[in-house]
């Protein structure tokens, strides 16, 4: 089993404003998504498997750029997510979409990093980006989702299955 960082990407030309990164926000995502993964102890980054976003353009690109790192990565080449989110002990996330909502059905262990200035919520969903703070789901930066994990990789699953933790599943599950 493995630690699965499923990451997304979007055109540097698509437009601002839609809630997600675009446009300017685009190599500062990319450079976060690099921060994280350079600021992984070698135990965590050993245990690491990379999942490029799927389009093949934007995915291929950023096999590269993460190639680039000289890190010795590995990457997801399976055709279908759910097999490899099912295989895997913990999936890191670098934003809260559609993967995020897939992830708590299957009931696989996740966590997330995200820039709050580039993703808006409102303000139900807000209140509950708060509790997840609180619990380590969430993290405002690459270093201390990074910071977190390492201090947790061997019981993963003890986080994850605390009562705190699984009363948020099971709301994010009812949503």
């Amino acid at each position: 089993e493995n630690i699965l960082y499923a990451t997304t990407t979007f055109g540097q030309n698509e437009p601002d404003g839609r809630g997600s990164p675009s446009g300017a926000d685009m190599s500062m995502y990319i450079k976060q998504q690099h921060q994280f993964v350079k600021s992984l102890s070698s135990n965590v980054r050993d245990q690491l498997v990379i999942r490029p976003y799927p389009n093949h353009c934007h995915g291929q690109k950023q096999r590269e750029q993460f190639e680039s790192l000289m890190l010795k990565l590995k990457f997801d080449d399976n055709k279908y997510l759910v097999d490899s989110l099912l295989k895997s002990r913990l999936v890191v996330l670098d934003n809260i979409q559609t993967i995020f909502f897939e992830v708590i059905a299957y009931g696989v262990p996740v966590m997330v990093f995200h820039d709050e200035s580039m993703w808006e919520f409102n303000r139900e969903f807000s209140s509950i980006c708060e509790e997840m703070k609180k619990l380590n789901m969430l993290h405002t930066s690459p270093e201390s989702i990074a910071k977190f994990l390492s201090g947790i990789v061997d019981n993963i699953e003890g986080w994850f299955n605390t009562s705190e933790v699984q009363q948020l599943v099971e709301r994010l599950r009812s949503k």
